[in-house]
């Protein structure tokens, strides 16, 4: 199961996943990190910083402070 999982990342384009991901709230963005890994890697690389920001944007969440990065926020507020 876990390996069907890992083969559908790769055969997604990571645009398309990110695409999916910022329409999700930054609160539910957390459980699939916690219970996926080949989902955690995907949203805690850099270039996945959009998918936190508008997400946090979409959904009201307060800007993220200076000293933590988009999911460092999300995990505290969450």
């Amino acid at each position: 199961k876990k390996k069907q999982l890992a083969d559908v990342f790769e055969i997604v384009p990571m645009d398309v996943w990110f695409e999916i991901f910022s329409g999700i709230s930054p609160k539910d963005l957390m459980s699939p990190t916690r219970t996926a890994k080949v989902i955690r890697k995907t949203l805690m690389i850099k270039r996945a910083i959009t998918v936190w920001k508008t997400a946090r944007q979409r959904f009201g969440v307060p800007t993220c402070l200076e000293d933590f990065s988009e999911p460092q926020w999300a995990v505290l507020l969450f």
